[in-house]
């Protein structure tokens, strides 16, 4: 038996699962997963949206893969970020601790398909091109993609398109965007849990000429 759990915008959840593992739930977010694992077999997830996991280590025959779309991931006891949002480019994987192996998902093409898994180390992101089926791998600040579990946004040379999901993912809200050049803008801010979205598009609006006016649940911006 599996269990669905979908968190809603705004919202950001956690859940243990039947072997311990940990996995923290990011706004707009759904996890598949058995009500329990079976001794001695793989041991299996699905995801749409974000989530950091902190898995328990178990024998060799019980690891732990994530299925997020055109990436699967093979867990081999360790503490990671799973970015894989069906709007966003790219289903990045960060590594805080430990080790994980990236493998396409079957229904990629085999001409893409590469012929080793992408191996990950501490302190480095894995990104897989939705379209090109091409992984990447850089090393990053950890902390720029696991800090929404304290509730922060934290940008870096980023798109205003992609902050601007982030904000309706966080905020539980629409972003009405009427400016043609805006979303190709790029930023670098820190938003923490006390500012309300008013706050964050008044300071992003100083900086990048634009103004905005709010209708209810939507924020138009012109």
């Amino acid at each position: 038996l599996y269990n669905n759990l979908t968190v809603p915008f705004g919202k950001k959840f956690e859940v243990i699962l039947s072997d311990s593992s940990r996995v923290f739930l990011n706004a707009g977010s759904t996890l598949t997963y058995p009500t329990h694992f079976i001794e001695g077999q793989i041991r299996e997830v699905s995801l749409v949206g974000e989530a950091y996991f902190d898995v328990s280590k178990r024998k060799e025959n019980e690891a732990f893969w994530v299925h997020a779309g055109e990436m699967d991931i093979h867990v081999l006891g360790t503490s990671f970020n799973v970015s894989h949002y069906k709007e966003d480019r790219d289903v990045n994987t960060v590594l805080v601790e430990g080790r994980v192996e990236l493998h396409l998902a079957d229904k990629s093409s085999k001409g893409s398909t590469p012929k080793e898994a992408v191996v990950l180390l501490p302190g480095e992101k894995a990104s897989l091109n939705k379209q090109s089926h091409r992984i990447e791998t850089k090393s990053v600040n950890v902390d720029m993609y696991t800090a929404w579990r304290n509730g922060e946004i934290l940008c870096k040379n980023s798109s205003f398109e992609s902050i601007r999901k982030k904000l309706e993912r966080h905020f539980d809200i629409t972003i009405i965007n009427h400016s043609s050049t805006l979303d190709q803008q790029v930023f670098t801010a820190s938003f923490f849990r006390n500012e309300t979205i008013e706050m964050v598009l008044t300071y992003l609006s100083r900086t990048h000429d634009f103004k905005f006016k709010r209708d209810n649940n939507q924020f138009i911006l012109y």
